[in-house]
Order: C-alpha cells, then sequence, then structure tokens
C-alpha cells in the first residue's frame, strides 16, 4: 500500500498527476505554433515594381544561400497601361489582328466598333538569384539576375458598338470579353543592382534594374526597358548578435 501523511493524502499521487498535466497542456500549446524546419534565418514580405508601360505588384520569400548569395521567389501580378484605338482600322493596324473577327458574335448587324481600350495582365513566378555584400556599416548592396515563369495571362477588351436592327434606329451599346493572352512561359531575364537597409525584423530594399522581353507584353512596350523595384520584408529564424544587417546566421559577412 502506498504511503500516506497524517492528513491522510498520498502525495506520491497526486502531485505527479498535477505536475503531467501542467507539461501535458504546455506541450499542447506550443505545439499550436507552426515552425519551419528551417536553421538560417528567412525573409517573406511585399513589393512593387514599375517599368516602362507596366507595373508589377508581388509577395516574395527569401532564403540565403551561403555567406554572400541569397535566392529568392514568390507571386507577381503584372499589369500593363491600358491600350486605346479610336477605331478598328488604327487596331488593326497596330495589333495585325481584325477586331470583329475576333469579338464574340450576335445576332445583329454592326454598322460601327469604335473606342476600343485592352487591358492586359500577367501572373508569374519570378526567380532570383542575388550576390550580397556590405557596403558600409549601415548598408548592405546586392547585385542580382533572375527571369520570370508565366502562369497565365490575359487580355481584356472593352468597346463601343453601334448596331443596326431591321426596321429600328441605330444602337449603341458598350461590348467586352475576354481573351488568353499567349506569352511565353519564359519571357525575360533581369539583372538589377539594390541597396538594402534594415531595422531587426524590418527589412526594406530598393532596387534598379533591367529587363529584356523576349516577346513584347503589348505593342507600345519595349523589348527593353528599366525598372524601379521597391520591398519590404520581414525576417524570421535566428537573429544575428553582431549585426541585423546581414542575411547569414552566425556572423557578419
Amino acid at each position: 500500500n502506498p504511503k500516506q501523511t497524517a492528513s491522510g493524502i498520498n502525495r506520491a499521487n497526486t502531485l505527479p498527476k498535477a505536475t503531467d498535466n501542467r507539461l501535458a497542456q504546455v506541450d499542447k500549446s506550443e505545439s499550436i505554433i507552426p515552425v519551419l524546419p528551417i536553421k538560417s534565418a528567412y525573409r517573406f514580405g511585399a513589393g512593387f515594381q514599375t517599368e516602362s508601360h507596366i507595373q508589377i505588384k508581388n509577395i516574395t520569400a527569401e532564403l540565403p544561400l551561403g555567406k554572400r548569395f541569397s535566392f529568392s521567389t514568390g507571386l507577381s501580378w503584372l499589369k500593363a497601361k491600358p491600350l486605346v484605338f479610336i477605331n478598328e482600322k488604327l487596331f488593326k493596324d497596330k495589333n495585325k489582328m481584325d477586331f470583329d473577327e475576333m469579338r464574340p458574335k450576335d445576332n445583329v448587324y454592326t454598322k460601327e466598333i469604335v473606342n476600343i481600350k485592352v487591358k492586359t495582365s500577367a501572373v508569374q513566378v519570378p526567380l532570383t538569384v542575388a550576390f550580397r555584400s556590405a557596403l558600409n556599416d549601415k548598408l548592405d548592396y546586392y547585385l542580382n539576375a533572375g527571369t520570370n515563369l508565366t502562369v497565365s495571362s490575359k487580355d481584356q477588351y472593352n468597346f463601343d458598338v453601334s448596331t443596326m436592327r431591321p426596321f429600328q434606329n441605330i444602337d449603341y451599346y458598350e461590348g467586352s470579353f475576354e481573351r488568353k493572352n499567349r506569352l511565353p512561359l519564359i519571357n525575360s531575364w533581369n539583372a538589377g543592382i539594390g541597396i538594402e537597409k534594415a531595422w531587426q525584423p524590418i527589412v526594406i530594399q530598393i532596387e534598379g534594374y533591367l529587363v529584356n522581353y523576349f516577346s513584347t507584353v503589348t505593342p507600345e512596350t519595349p523589348k527593353l526597358s528599366p525598372g524601379l523595384k521597391v520591398k519590404l520584408l520581414y525576417q524570421f529564424g535566428p537573429k544575428n548578435n553582431n549585426t541585423t544587417r546581414d542575411f547569414k546566421s552566425g556572423g557578419k559577412i
């Protein structure tokens, strides 16, 4: 029989059970918080970039590759400056396509199509490798190069139509439709140089770059264009004891 105290309470049974319950509750609460199996620092954030006739919003993830290199990827949403054509002739001259043959047909006689507006957009996956080092005690610099994988792309068309039905006057209405854009899977390469400032765990990057498109996004976008990119990142993982600037955990570059 287990020993009892003078008060008749079996401490050998009650105290360990209470302790085990508390430990079980702590283990259960800690398991709710997800922990990524990455020993080095890593970053997540968002950015904005602008090129000639193109604007891009993106979310990004960045991982270190050794002491001086890093890899970044994510998802980006590209929007080109809308194109406007006052009539079908100008549209055909610029795009080498007949707009009336492209659009969905209706059961009315079309007299004229005017004010054609084209909005081009795409979803891409950026892939970039960067070399990084210290510029001074407060700033880092980096050189990078990469490409973009096209996930999807489309053109949104809006236009005005004048129509004539039998025994009726001329009528006007607005039309619209979408058409899949045939951008290649790999349609560009880019190279840039940027500076980075960190206030642990916040990181800001400003970058100038040059992008070369193999196939133009729209007839007005150039194949070669300069660009400007700004990113705001949050750094996770181990914190460096010597500096919060370098991306490599465990020491200053």
